[in-house]
């Protein structure tokens, strides 16, 4: 029988042990894929902006992420479809969150 390691397997599979040391040796900043929202303050008084904006994301390099123009957005309501799009365009997948999977 094999040993519990207290561990949540990813996927349908386990993670190996050389899986888990590669994942050891990568910081944390490279474990993470960061999307940046820029909001448009411009002829406006200080602590105040508009509700248009860009959408940036940042270099990460172990998942393969360059730098792009970002994509705009016109309104706030837009925010979530614009961060979706632009991972789309970076080729970036997804996966549901367990809160998520619970939904379905």
């Amino acid at each position: 029988m094999a040993k519990k390691t207290g561990r949540k397997p990813i996927g349908k599979k386990a993670m190996t042990g050389a899986e888990r040391q590669r994942r050891r040796r990568i910081k944390f900043g490279e474990q993470t894929i960061k999307a940046t929202v820029y909001f448009n303050t411009v002829g406006l008084e200080p602590g105040n902006c508009w509700a248009d904006g860009i959408v940036h994301l940042r270099i990460n390099d172990p998942h393969g992420i360059k730098l792009d123009n970002g994509l705009r957005f016109r309104a706030r309501d837009e925010i979530g479809d614009v961060v979706l799009a632009i991972m789309k365009k970076a080729n970036v997948t997804i996966h549901p969150s367990a809160k998520e999977m619970k939904r379905e």
